[in-house]
C-alpha cells in the first residue's frame, strides 16, 4: 500500500494503518513508569477491556513475558463482565476502552473504586472521557479513527504494554525502535500476490490460526469487521 496510488489513498482505514510507523517511532516508553511502578508494589497486573482494546495489546504482553520467564509479575487478562466475578483487591488494574465510555469497563472500575482499590489506570484515546476522570489514564497520541476502530489505537495500546515490560525487564526494546518503524513501513508497502488475494476474497470462510498472542485473534475479528466476511480464530497448535 502507498499514499500516491488513489486506490489506496482513497480510503481513510489505510491512511490510518499507513500511519503504524510514525506511531511506533515516535512512541514515548516513558508512560508506562506510573503502572510498574504499582505493579512492583503488587506484583500482579490484571489487563481488562473489551474486543481490540484487550485481545492484542493484553495477550501479546503476556505471552512476551512468559517467554522472559514470567518473574517480573502475575499476569492475566479477561473482559469487564467475567472480571466482575474475580477479587482483584490485590491486582494493579489497567483497563484500556479507545472511547472511554465502555459500559463494561467503567461498571467494573466504579466497582472497585466503591471497594477501595487504588492501584487502578486507564488507557484511552480520547480525552476527558469517563476514564479519564475515574483512573489515572494514559491518553494516546493517535487520535481519533474515522473508519475501523482500533486501527492505529491497538497499536499504541500494545506499545504501552511494551512500555511497562520494558520498565519491569529492563529489555532494550527502546533501542529498537527506529529499525521496527522502518520494518512496518517495508511491511506495509509490500505488493502481494493477486492470485492470492482473489482466493481469500472468494473464500467463504478464513480460518487464522497461530500462537495465542492475541495476533491471529485480533486479525479475525479485524477481517469480520472491514470485509465483513466470515473468520475465525483457530487457537491452539
Amino acid at each position: 500500500m502507498n499514499l500516491q496510488d488513489q486506490k489506496y489513498s482513497q480510503f481513510a482505514l489505510v491512511r490510518e494503518m499507513l500511519r503504524a510507523p510514525e506511531i511506533i517511532g515516535s512512541f514515548d516508553f516513558s508512560q508506562g513508569e506510573k503502572v510498574v511502578a504499582s505493579i512492583k508494589q503488587t506484583g500482579r497486573l490484571f489487563a481488562t477491556g473489551e474486543g481490540s482494546s484487550r485481545i492484542f495489546p493484553s495477550k501479546r504482553f503476556i505471552a512476551s513475558m512468559l517467554q522472559r520467564g514470567g518473574n517480573a509479575c502475575q499476569m492475566a487478562t479477561e473482559g469487564g463482565r467475567q472480571s466482575l466475578e474475580y477479587d482483584l483487591a490485590n491486582w494493579t488494574v489497567m483497563g484500556a476502552s479507545n472511547s472511554g465510555q465502555t459500559k463494561e469497563l467503567i461498571f467494573l472500575l466504579e466497582k472497585l473504586i466503591a471497594g477501595g482499590h487504588k492501584n487502578l489506570f486507564g488507557l484511552t484515546a480520547t480525552p476527558g472521557s469517563k476514564l479519564t476522570q475515574i483512573a489515572e489514564s494514559i491518553v494516546l497520541t493517535c487520535g481519533k479513527e474515522e473508519a475501523v476502530a482500533a486501527t492505529m489505537s491497538v497499536l499504541e495500546q500494545a506499545l504501552v504494554y511494551q512500555a511497562v515490560e520494558v520498565g519491569l525487564t529492563g529489555c532494550g526494546c527502546p533501542a529498537q525502535q527506529k529499525e521496527a518503524a522502518k520494518i512496518a513501513a517495508d511491511v506495509l508497502a509490500e505488493e502481494y500476490d493477486a492470485e492470492l488475494i482473489k482466493k481469500a476474497a472468494a473464500a467463504p470462510v478464513i480460518y487464522l490460526a497461530g500462537r495465542n498472542n492475541g495476533v491471529a485473534e485480533e486479525l479475525a475479528l479485524k477481517t469480520n469487521e472491514i470485509t465483513r466476511k466470515r473468520s475465525q480464530y483457530l487457537e491452539g497448535t
